[in-house]
């Protein structure tokens, strides 16, 4: 049961990491992507906060949708995402119980 917990953590946070690098691309593509007006008293923090607060809001597949318009070539791995997922849910609900599983994991090519 521990070995299980164990990996169904691993597998949450290996989700979390993807959601805030997506998360944090969605900022910096906003950021490049217009011209921003700044106030002089406006520290860098308050004003990434808007930007933030937007990314955190939005659903997975629109916040890799958001990135994916401006990007070429586009992030294509929303199965490995949801592959990750369905082996989280079932180390996390299922008592580490997997009749069956298909892990896809995402490559990366320079």
């Amino acid at each position: 049961m521990h070995e299980d917990w164990i990996l169904g953590k691993a597998f949450q946070e290996l989700l979390r990491a993807v959601r805030h690098a997506l998360e944090e691309a969605h900022v910096m593509t906003a950021l490049i992507t217009r011209e921003h007006k700044v106030r002089s008293t406006q520290t860098l923090e308050n004003f990434l906060k808007s930007f933030q607060r937007k990314a955190a809001g939005l659903r997975f597949p629109e916040l890799l949708a958001a990135v994916n318009e401006l990007l070429d070539p586009k992030l294509d791995f929303s199965d490995s995402y949801e592959s990750l997922q369905i082996a989280r849910n079932c180390l996390e609900h299922c008592a580490g119980i997997v009749s069956h599983l298909r892990l896809e994991v995402p490559r990366f090519s320079f």
